[in-house]
């Protein structure tokens, strides 16, 4: 290619790229907006107190129903995640809810679905 070529290819895409709209940024998913947005989407049955107990009940009764493994643990799986703090955590849950078409509190993470997990922190 020549030089003169190169030049005015260059001068094109310099003034294609002047013009190209900056302000344009990655649309959020339409999900998350309806449900962020319109408080419609809160279902008649979680506004009733009774609702809470019934749920609270039903947790309570499948935690007491696990048994406890006592076996010695062969192997174990440590997970080691930075800006992992409970706030991000909430974070995440609440958005993979929404996401989901839910409130997104009601979510859980897929590792706090495991029987035992512990919490450290460092500074």
């Amino acid at each position: 290619m020549s030089r003169l070529q190169t030049l005015l290819l260059a001068q094109v895409v310099a003034a294609l790229c002047a013009h190209a709209d900056v302000s344009v940024s990655t649309p959020k998913p339409k999900k998350v907006l309806d449900t962020i947005m319109e408080p419609k989407f809160i279902p008649p049955e979680e506004k009733i107190g009774l609702h809470w107990k019934r749920s609270a009940i039903n947790t309570i009764r499948s935690k007491l129903q696990v048994t406890i493994n006592e076996n010695k643990a062969k192997n174990g799986i440590l997970f080691i995640g930075d800006g992992m703090s409970v706030a991000t955590i909430m974070a995440a849950r609440t958005y993979g809810g929404q996401l989901a078409q839910g409130i997104g509190e009601e979510n859980i993470l897929e590792f706090e679905k495991f029987p035992i997990t512990g919490l450290a922190r460092v500074s």
